[in-house]
């Protein structure tokens, strides 16, 4: 069975940044890979506002922006959409823990003890 990908999920924070700034190159990948139809989601614990200082244009760099992951509603949206397409029972979504924040980078893990690694929450 051939594969194909049909979206690309990043995080913002230390995934797309680095010392919190997005590379011209990183932006340059994106636009690639859009232009090759493969959808790009943007995965965040930020908040839309928030990401307004990175991304000013979210659409221009993505398909779909999922903001304040760790609220209970958003991870149950993508699993309906994900459940509403017509190859449902072929795709497999992950979430995975990048363990928080930078905090050097003025981002608070509160109330967890640990940060981007570390093997804390």
């Amino acid at each position: 069975m051939s594969r194909r990908l049909h979206a690309l999920a990043v995080d913002l924070d230390g995934t797309l940044t680095h010392s919190g700034l997005i590379a011209p190159a990183t932006l340059d990948a994106l636009r690639q890979i859009r232009g090759e139809g493969v959808a790009t989601i943007l995965v965040t614990g930020r908040s839309r506002e928030d990401l307004g200082r990175y991304l000013p244009r979210l659409t221009e760099h993505f398909d779909a922006v999922v903001t304040d992951i760790d609220g209970s509603e958003a991870i149950g949206r993508v699993l309906a959409a994900a459940e509403a397409r017509a190859d449902a029972t072929n795709t497999l979504v992950l979430f995975l823990s990048d363990n928080g924040g930078i905090p050097r980078v003025g981002s608070s893990n509160k109330p967890w003890r640990g940060a981007k690694l570390t093997v804390y929450e």
